[in-house]
């Protein structure tokens, strides 16, 4: 966004479009060209996405949103599958941990904007861009309060404090938190299900239970995260 309101369409695409041309010219001097061409491809697709996203409004469906924001890191997932296969890792396992940063991209997302919210920073709703809480709310909303959202949507004056009232009533802040809480138990799950060495596991589980800890007043046994540390180590050694 800063690039086009500085440099203007025309030299944003031209650099852009540079910048890809000469990132493909270096995938392809250090992994195979369809590695390459994935990642590019990927990454032109993160464009195209973020394009859509400041086009999103009110309406917008929660899990279209979400959808975005996992499509819109693709290239990273591209990008380390690629390494990950170079570097003969077993091909099952590459596809496994795709699918788990693919649903942790989707948890990310969700956390990003639950602390946009609780730190008092509300820059979403400052530039008037969607996110789940701006969604949250679209979708809870009713009567009167719809109708000040909207125009709150629209730029009504002094609408900050209006925007956080609203907030509060329709318990936001808590709603995010157990949609958070609920999908790091559910991909936590799905990782010790996963077919995976116990040390890529006992690492995977530690990284989203680190998030669960603050999301779950349930868990407070931080010692949960001890194999953490001989885990990591044990992966060094072993690749």
């Amino acid at each position: 966004e800063s690039v086009l309101l500085k440099l203007g369409k025309g030299p944003s695409m031209v650099a852009l479009f540079t910048s890809l041309y000469d990132m493909k010219g270096l995938l392809h001097a250090k992994i195979s060209p369809s590695n390459g061409n994935n990642i590019i491809a990927a990454l032109v697709q993160s464009a195209s996405v973020l394009l859509q996203r400041g086009r999103n409004g009110l309406d917008t469906d929660i899990n279209t949103y979400l959808n975005q924001s996992s499509t819109r890191t693709e290239f990273l997932r591209a990008a380390w599958v690629s390494v990950l296969e170079e570097s003969d890792y077993d091909p099952a396992k590459c596809k496994i941990l795709y699918n788990i940063q693919r649903c942790s991209s989707r948890i990310g997302q969700l956390i990003n904007d639950y602390f946009d919210i609780d730190r008092g920073q509300l820059q979403d709703f400052d530039r008037t861009v969607a996110s789940a809480h701006w969604l949250l709310l679209a979708r809870e909303a009713r009567g009167d309060d719809s109708d000040l959202l909207r125009a709150l949507w629209s730029g009504s004056e002094g609408g900050r404090e209006k925007y956080v009232a609203l907030l509060k009533k329709y318990e936001i802040k808590r709603v995010l938190s157990t949609m958070i809480k609920d999908s790091l138990v559910r991909i936590i799950t799905s990782i010790r299900e996963a077919e995976l060495d116990k040390d890529e596991k006992a690492v995977l589980i530690a990284w989203h239970h680190m998030s669960l800890i603050h999301f779950s007043s349930e868990v407070h046994d931080a010692g949960q995260l001890a194999p953490f540390l001989e885990s990591v180590e044990n992966l060094i050694l072993k690749y």
